[in-house]
């Protein structure tokens, strides 16, 4: 088949650039050709990535309309499928959060003014949703968000990780030669994500590693927010691939604290590296992706005392965070995998093009 993805960006450091990059590479290697469209790249802040949606939004459609099928993700990629009048799959990550923006971002007045300055977007962004072929979710929480602003139903179909990646210490590389890293191995914790996003809540990170009186690495792009008096942090800046999957390899716990993630890969990658993990259950992407059986604790939302208390127990209990480093690369391989996941992909969109 001849794809043809859409998507605002491909410049980002997000969930949403990873997702496009692998789907690409797994297409591509099953034999598809695969045509990329996004809009201008500028960096990869807040700003460049609004400025890449409008710029996608104006691009010419004619190109799109000699593929077989299309996918469309973020806005306003749904709005160019619709209009090429080829039959499309929509990849719903989230609403687009500038008609429908969360209780945390309302908190921002910034934030407040923006959304209601593209409240006039409502009506497109709605038609353009519900003219999709099938639209798939990542997870039952964005479902229900779908059904509640779209009046539609979707397809579950979870995100995956590349295992050949992030797989466990036992699995990497025999003739790697040891680095500092190594020597405190199991010691340190370890925060992944956007460091100035609230829903984020690396404070809360902070607030447990200074009360289980462990070190904590921070990994992730923005600027870190001063850490509190009593806890040792090193901030290690944005990185990714190969030095991100050592880093999961050498931590002793992940902690993530984002309160209504919509999918959420840190934690997949973390527990597909051997790496045991800590979230909320608060009926988002972790409590899809770190069910019983996985290689996390989900705990309590949003209670620090109870997430701290499980920490500390993972902690003192080598053998209960051994099984659960066990447990991880085992359940990622078995539910959310990169193959898994474009095989099914790719079974939607033959679907569709048919």
């Amino acid at each position: 088949m001849r794809i043809g993805l859409i998507t605002h960006t491909t410049a980002g450091r997000g969930g949403i650039e990873k997702v496009v990059q692998l789907q690409v590479q797994g297409l591509r290697s099953r034999g598809h050709e695969v045509f990329v469209r996004s809009g201008p790249e500028f960096g990869a802040g807040w700003g460049a990535r609004a400025v890449a949606a409008a710029g996608l939004a104006l691009r010419p459609i004619g190109d799109l309309r000699e593929c077989d099928v299309l996918l469309a993700h973020y806005p306003p990629a749904p709005w160019l499928a619709a209009r090429s009048g080829v039959p499309f799959v929509h990849y719903f990550h989230c609403p687009l959060r500038a008609v429908h923006p969360t209780a945390e971002q309302l908190k921002g007045r910034g934030y407040r003014i923006w959304s209601t300055l593209c409240r006039p977007l409502a009506g497109v962004d709605r038609r353009s949703v519900r003219a999709a072929r099938h639209v798939a979710v990542p997870s039952p929480s964005v479902g229900r968000d779908l059904e509640a602003f779209y009046q539609r139903s979707g397809i579950l179909l979870p995100l995956g990780v590349d295992t050949s990646m992030f797989r466990p210490p036992a699995h990497s590389d025999p003739e790697r030669q040891p680095t500092g890293e190594d020597l405190v191995s199991g010691q340190h914790l370890l925060f992944v994500g956007r460091l100035n996003a609230p829903y984020k809540h690396l404070d809360w990170a902070y607030e447990v590693a200074r009360r289980v009186r462990r070190p904590l690495h921070v990994i992730g792009s923005g600027r870190a927010a001063a850490a509190p008096a009593g806890v040792t942090v090193v901030l290690r800046g944005y990185v990714e691939g190969r030095e991100l999957a050592e880093a999961y390899r050498t931590a002793a716990l992940l902690l993530f604290p984002s309160v209504r993630e919509d999918f959420g890969l840190v934690p997949l990658e973390a527990m597909a590296s051997g790496l045991p993990v800590v979230a909320w259950d608060d009926g988002h992407g972790p409590s899809l992706t770190m069910a019983p059986g996985s290689g996390g604790r989900l705990v309590r939302p949003y209670d620090l005392d109870a997430f701290a208390a499980v920490v500390t127990d993972l902690l003192e209990d080598p053998g209960s965070r051994e099984a659960l480093a066990a447990d991880g690369p085992r359940w990622i391989q078995e539910h959310f995998s990169a193959d898994r996941h474009v095989a099914e992909l790719e079974r939607l969109l033959r679907e569709t093009a048919a």
